[in-house]
């Protein structure tokens, strides 16, 4: 059996042009034994996948609980404490981005990478899919600006530079338009500077870097030459301080030794982790104008050329050889906006993202 919640909006990765939560429920034998109580007897019987396969709370009390008197009163409780300004702070997400190399040459592809902080990491599956990110010059103008899939909480692209860019200190913006309805605080800025093809910024010396929790992180590598490039196998072993192996989640950027591998350590992940307790200004407030967007939304204008034009158009999203998607839809004149579409590579090319 298929339940499709029509009133609760969800992403799901089984079917791409639907928003609503969808849940299934499968009896592999065609039937199922409960109680009088109605709890299942045999767990195998049933398997639950979807939005009701989620893991709450109430999966881990046991079956005989029953609350006390005392539970009545905290529900009231509950009530009054979840105002308007604790459930909008639940919902804020905010972008931290990390860069290949500290400094760039007109030309160059900026390559981006990171991942998304949520006050409430409960809510990360009904958030934004969709990052932003622009180039600002040093007078505020955007100089470019992409959209980049948010693919579980990570954030991966490029950004191809003009070849005219002049020397001087440009800023990288990113956000989701749900993160501009609380304001600055939860829009990452980095700054970098891009620098004449003929300079480049004096390495310093890097001091050993303290992990949380004495992690060790012990690398293998070796180097093979061939006749146009050089092949590196790289290993790395994330320990605790027992020499026993840890999940880690990293970056990875390959330089020249002549290059520096960071030019401010003030905009690393440990310092954007702060966002998290900074919570909104007391009295905080809004309308929320910005959705959550699940894909790309496009706006724009229709007018037809002709008296009796069709009503229908195929539109074709196209970002230099990057087809984002093909679709008909009907259009009538005058402005118009359309929502879902999604980031889709074709098969030949490499993963970067328009």
């Amino acid at each position: 059996m298929e339940v499709h919640h029509l009133n609760k909006p969800w992403p799901n990765d089984y079917y791409t042009n639907i928003y609503h939560a969808i849940s299934w429920i499968w009896a592999p034998s065609g039937y199922f034994d409960v109680d009088r109580k109605g709890t299942l007897l045999h767990p195998t019987q049933l398997v639950l996948s979807g939005f009701i396969g989620r893991q709450r709370m109430a999966r881990s009390l046991p079956l005989d609980f029953v609350p006390d008197k005392s539970f009545d009163g905290l529900l009231e409780e509950l009530d009054v404490f979840q105002n308007r300004y604790i459930s909008l702070n639940n919902l804020r997400e905010t972008p931290w981005i990390s860069l290949n190399k500290p400094f760039y040459y007109p030309g160059e592809s900026l390559w981006l990478g990171g991942e998304m902080l949520y006050q409430n990491p409960a809510r990360q599956d009904t958030l934004s899919r969709v990052l932003y990110v622009d180039v600002l010059n040093d007078q505020m103008k955007v100089l470019h600006h992409e959209s980049f899939p948010i693919t579980k909480g990570k954030i991966t692209g490029g950004i191809s530079l003009s070849d005219t860019l002049k020397k001087g200190d440009y800023l990288l913006r990113a956000y989701t338009r749900w993160s501009l309805n609380f304001g600055e605080m939860d829009i990452f800025q980095l700054p970098f500077p891009v620098l004449n093809p003929n300079e480049t910024i004096e390495l310093r010396e890097e001091t050993e870097e303290e992990l949380f929790g004495d992690i060790v992180v012990k690398p293998d590598y070796s180097l093979s030459d061939s006749v146009f490039y050089r092949v590196m196998d790289l290993e790395l072993n994330f320990q605790d301080s027992y020499e026993n192996s840890v999940d880690a989640s990293f970056l990875l950027s390959g330089l020249e030794g002549s290059v520096m591998a960071e030019l401010d350590p003030n905009f690393r992940l440990e310092d954007r982790l702060n966002w998290l307790d900074k919570p909104l200004a007391e009295g905080f407030d809004s309308e929320l104008p910005f959705d959550i967007e699940y894909g790309i939304t496009v706006e724009g204008k229709f007018t037809p050329d002709k008296k009796r034009a069709s009503l229908v158009s195929k539109i074709t999203l196209v970002r230099g050889i990057w087809r984002i998607m093909v679709r008909w839809i009907p259009i009538l004149p005058g402005d118009f906006g359309l929502r879902g579409f999604i980031f889709w590579t074709l098969p030949d090319c490499d993963r970067r993202y328009g």
